[in-house]
């Protein structure tokens, strides 16, 4: 059985990774399918890469989990929009993200490139 999948446009123009509706379900971009994957964030300019564990993925974004002993550069609403490059170590892919909600130690983020080949 196939749930109706939701999309609500922010004024921005970005789509919402997942907002709850008054009846609990999520609005997602695409179905998400739990994972428990090894990543790592690639800030960029000179920062330190950041280990992290991808905990849910679909075609449009993913949550992610910083592991424990990493500071999380990205805390606070200031960081809503910031991008950076996510490694997936398992299939050695690399994707941009943009970041649409985040906390102490947990980020979701809607991908903005398609996936490719790592480059190391």
């Amino acid at each position: 059985m196939m749930l109706e999948t939701r999309v609500r446009v922010i004024h921005s123009g970005h789509r919402s990774m997942a907002e709850p509706r008054a009846d609990g379900e999520e609005r997602r971009g695409s179905p998400r399918r739990t994972t428990r994957t090894v990543g790592q964030i690639f800030p960029g300019s000179s920062q330190p890469s950041i280990l992290c564990m991808i905990t849910d993925i679909s075609g449009t974004g993913a949550r992610i989990e910083l592991l424990p002993g990493w500071v999380n550069p990205y805390r606070g609403a200031s960081s809503i929009g910031a991008q950076f490059r996510l490694f997936m170590r398992i299939d050695k892919m690399e994707v941009r993200c943009q970041i649409v909600h985040v906390d102490d130690n947990t980020m979701g983020v809607q991908f903005v490139s398609p996936a490719q080949p790592a480059i190391k």
